[in-house]
């Protein structure tokens, strides 16, 4: 696991287990007028809400079918 602060996107999934908020996926593409390349992110974060500590989490395999 690494450090990471994840960047501002739209039509993820979270959900909060104990201690941890745990974000998923995501369309980074906030601004609807640019015209950049694939803006999805499947990357799995998990916010640590006791030290408010960000991390990214490395996963292997198939993710989740939206």
């Amino acid at each position: 696991m690494s450090a990471i602060l994840p960047s501002p996107r739209v039509g993820h999934v979270s959900a909060v287990v104990g201690t941890d908020l745990i974000v998923w996926g995501g369309d980074t593409k906030t601004d609807p007028k640019s015209r950049q390349g694939d803006t999805q992110d499947e990357g799995l974060y998990l916010l640590n809400l006791q030290n408010q500590e960000w991390t990214c989490v490395a996963v292997s395999g198939p993710g989740p079918i939206g």
